[in-house]
């Protein structure tokens, strides 16, 4: 933590105004109905349907992993918007250099009790790159996640590539078992300025790399995990290999798995996709009947998702149903607008999405 740092700056408008509680207030919402839906949608299909103990068991886990979602999400927001205060990071200074200093001085107190260092290898070139206050606290997230996850003694390092990636590195392995948030948080906010952030998988180390939303930069994938087709917990309630194929594309695991669950009851044929990217291969591999598609995902949102599902001539009869936490009336106009069939907002109802599956079935 050897780095020099900048006097602090006074004006710290636009961090405010960032951190404003209705901003922070909309964006929470928006990130709380995902979890909320799943834990609404487990507990009222052990109320109604459940009869299988090991899907009960499932049903479990998932709510608890939910509720440690939403907790997680409140510790992150609640850091964060102590973030100008607590961590001296002013925003009237957008240098991507300068801003990493900042960061790893508000960092110490985490990083210095457990004898951890920041290597700041940063080219000069990336003096010029300006980053948002948006941008600004998903780095801080990324970098306070490294420590919290990495072990005593480790060093973390920054760098900046020419397409426009910051990384985040360690040849440390981060510990396991370790609860540590703010990735999520990190990536929505990432997302909504245009950029990207993905976890590389690597066999020792860690590595973070976060795309900035700059014009003609490289896009980084998120990563993505396929599961399909998905039955039913008890193999006697699997639909028939005819029935109607129905694909669920959602970032989030808990409430996929209820999807997955409620489509099969009801005698659909489902398959689950964790992202845009891979629902676009799914779909192209199943061409299911009906596609209900989340529109807040990272990377490749469920708006981008529909146009290339659209101009694919093989899925011109599949229908798609939005399904998001979006429900305000502009989000809605919009995508009707854009040429959804269908509407289900989050928290939804078992009867509900049945219905729609029902009527678009027909």
């Amino acid at each position: 933590m050897s780095q020099s740092l900048p006097p602090a700056d006074e004006h710290l408008t636009d961090l405010l105004a960032t951190l404003s509680p209705f901003n922070l207030l909309q964006s929470l919402s928006h990130e709380l109905r995902a979890p909320l839906t799943a834990i609404l949608g487990w507990t009222e299909w052990f109320s109604e349907a459940i009869t299988d103990a090991r899907q009960q068991q499932e049903g479990i886990r998932h709510i608890r992993s939910a509720a440690e979602k939403m907790l997680q999400l409140l510790d992150d927001y609640s850091d964060l918007a102590r973030f100008g205060e607590a961590e001296g990071l002013a925003t009237a200074a957008t240098d991507l250099l300068v801003t990493l200093r900042r960061i790893g001085h508000g960092l110490e107190l985490v990083a210095q009790p457990r004898r951890q260092s920041l290597l700041i290898a940063v080219e000069e070139q990336a003096s010029s790159v300006t980053v948002s206050p948006a941008v600004r606290q998903a780095l801080w997230l990324v970098m306070r996640h490294a420590f919290q996850v990495l072990p005593e003694g480790a060093v973390v390092k920054v760098s900046f590539n020419p397409v426009g990636q910051v990384l985040v590195e360690s040849d440390a392995a981060p510990q396991e078992k370790v609860s540590a948030g703010g990735l999520k948080l990190a990536r929505f906010l990432i997302a909504r300025e245009g950029g990207a952030l993905l976890v590389e998988p690597r066999d020792t180390g860690m590595g973070i790399v976060i795309q900035l939303p700059t014009p003609d930069m490289i896009t980084v994938p998120p990563p993505a995990t396929l599961t399909g087709p998905a039955g039913s917990a008890d193999d006697s309630l699997a639909p028939a290999p005819r029935a109607r194929k129905v694909l669920v594309i959602d970032d989030d695991e808990n409430l996929l798995k209820l999807l997955g669950a409620v489509v099969s009851a009801a005698g659909y044929c489902p398959y689950l996709a964790t992202s845009g990217v891979r629902g676009l291969e799914t779909a192209r591999a199943t061409k299911p009947d009906v596609v209900l598609l989340d529109i807040g995902m990272p990377g490749m949102d469920g708006f981008a998702t529909f146009n290339v599902l659209r101009a694919e001539p093989g899925l011109a009869r599949s229908k798609i149903v939005a399904l998001t936490a979006y429900t305000g009336a502009a989000e809605r106009e919009r995508i009707a607008l854009h040429g959804f069939d269908g509407f289900i907002p989050k928290p939804f109802r078992r009867e509900q999405l049945i219905q729609v599956l029902s009527e678009l079935s027909v």
